[in-house]
């Protein structure tokens, strides 16, 4: 799926109260992002600390969020999701050939903690607009989820995996899981107790 059709398929899985507003749409996508951006560091602290095998399928299904509200967030700020992408296209290049992030764990860690810096830069820029009074910088927004947008693409290089990749993966989950392809809190409330 294309990025322009993806945003169309994320817009229609959106819950309506996510939709009613800028600052809805906003704030969903700063939540979402760093939400998603946490759960990326769980896992790999569970592998890290817990001495569990790396998950590299809920990895890449974390990953696949991230993307889910990056693109969100680019309706929000009318943003089209393949110019943040093709601004990054140049920055990445795959750091090992290797699927196993075990062979050197610090690579891993500086992606999933470059990835929380830039979701939590973001979420830094919405805080002063939404709460502090100041005037939404639309311009270092963008600049700020270009930053994401690079880190996501740096932690899937160093598994061989593209933007599209977690894309498609994205797809195929919500596909299986919202078969209308509109949000219902009830197919929502059956992913959450499996």
């Amino acid at each position: 799926m294309d990025f322009l059709n993806y945003t169309c398929f994320v817009e229609g899985l959106a819950s309506e109260a996510s939709k009613v507003d800028f600052n809805a749409r906003l704030l969903t996508g700063i939540l979402g992002l760093t939400g998603e951006a946490a759960e990326c560091v769980e896992v790999y602290k569970i592998a890290k600390f817990e001495y569990e095998a790396f998950d590299f399928s809920r990895f890449v299904d974390e990953c696949s969020d991230l993307m889910w509200y990056v693109a969100f967030t680019t309706i929000a700020i009318e943003t089209p999701l393949a110019l943040i992408i093709e601004a990054n296209k140049s920055d990445i290049k795959p750091q090992v050939d290797k699927k196993d992030p075990v062979f050197d764990d610090y690579v891993l860690l500086e992606a999933v903690m470059n990835v929380s810096w830039s979701t939590g830069k973001c979420a830094d820029i919405v805080k002063k607009y939404l709460f502090h009074g100041k005037p939404f910088n639309k311009e270092k927004f963008i600049e700020t989820l270009n930053e994401v947008v690079k880190h996501i693409s740096g932690m899937m290089a160093i598994f061989g995996l593209s933007i599209q990749d977690v894309v498609d993966a994205n797809v195929l989950k919500l596909k299986d899981r919202y078969k209308t392809g509109k949000f219902t809190f009830e197919e929502f409330m059956k992913k959450e107790t499996v």
